[in-house]
Parts: C-alpha cells; sequence; structure tokens
C-alpha cells in the first residue's frame, strides 16, 4: 500500500518489463499488462521507495476454447467437442429420433434469462424430448461440466434451467399435464 493516487507517479514493471499504470489509490493500483510479457518479479516505485513481490507474476493463459450459442431445435444428430464451451441460450431442445453426443471434457454453460432469444425470459435449458437421445459420459479426468454462464463466485441456484429429460412416465397427478419452466410438449 501507501501507493500514490496520481497514476503517473507510480513505476511498475513486471520481470523488467514497464506496464502502464492506468488508476491508482493510495491502496490500490490497476495496471494494464502487455501481450508476450515473461513471467518475472513485480517491482513498484513510488518516490524514493521501491518493492518487489516475492513470487514472479504469471499471466494466465486466454482461453483457448470458442463459445458455440445454441438456441432453439436442431433437427439432426449433434456431437459437442471438448474444443469448445457451448451457451445454452433460452429451451434448446434436442428432438425426437436425434441424438446429442457430448465429449467427455465439455463444458455447458446456461445463460440466464436476459439472453432468452424468444424473449420469453427462459434461462438456458437442455431439453431431451421423448424418443431423442444424450450420450454424454465423461470420466474423472475429463468431466463434462453444465452449469451456469456466470463467473465462478456469483453463480446462484436458477441461474441457468438444468437438463430436462422427458420420457413416458405416468404423471402422478393427472389433472396437471402441462410441463413447468415453459418446456413444451
Amino acid at each position: 500500500t501507501n501507493f500514490d493516487p496520481n497514476p503517473a507517479n507510480n513505476t511498475v514493471t513486471i520481470g523488467g518489463v514497464p506496464v502502464v499504470v492506468s488508476s491508482a489509490t493510495a491502496t490500490s493500483l490497476v495496471v494494464t499488462v502487455p501481450e508476450g510479457v515473461q513471467p518475472g518479479p513485480v517491482v513498484v516505485k513510488v518516490g524514493n521507495q521501491t518493492v518487489q513481490s516475492a513470487e514472479p507474476f504469471v499471466l494466465a493463459p486466454k482461453p483457448l476454447k470458442p463459445v458455440v450459442e445454441v438456441q432453439g431445435t436442431t433437427f439432426a444428430n449433434l456431437v459437442w467437442s471438448s474444443d469448445k464451451i457451448y451457451l445454452l441460450r433460452g429451451m434448446v431442445y434436442i428432438p425426437a429420433d436425434f441424438t446429442l453426443y457430448v465429449e467427455p471434457g465439455t463444458v455447458i454453460k446456461g445463460a440466464g434469462p436476459e439472453l432468452d432469444p424468444s424473449g420469453r425470459g427462459a434461462t438456458g435449458t437442455l431439453v431431451v424430448e421423448r424418443r431423442a437421445k444424450i450420450i454424454a459420459v465423461g470420466t474423472a479426468s475429463k468431466p463434462i461440466v453444465f452449469t451456469s454462464a456466470k463467473p465462478a463466485g456469483q453463480r446462484r441456484p436458477g441461474d441457468w434451467g438444468g437438463v430436462v429429460l422427458s420420457g413416458k412416465a405416468p404423471y402422478n397427478r393427472p389433472g396437471s399435464q402441462t410441463f413447468a419452466g415453459g418446456v413444451r410438449g
């Protein structure tokens, strides 16, 4: 701490490479790290005081997986591969007589209601209709992950709709034969 609130009065280097200080307070600095910076100590100089980090700074790699947005109904057999992240927008249907194969290690994220393309405010939900199939066999080292599209630490129950498997089981309440949550069928 004890930074100068004027960003220009703080000098920061990472592994000897100068970085831009974009904002500063007495207790924090916001810096822009240039691409290609190599791991190394962080050195901060304010006035005549210089301090160096005990551990090297390591820039986390950018996510290498592209995001594929999925919505509506696709009348085809699908393969979701582990080299992509799949974002469910609204109700996503696997219709009768088609199969969705999900490779081990694949990540599927459910978007919030603000991304529902139908405008009904449905959260991202995967619906496997009667006579459709989902084949999703993960492993301990390559699990298949279904989760909220919100960042870790901000995820809450109800962020997304989950996975719905529509079968042919009898209803336990014959008077209510509609599906919950706006699922068609």
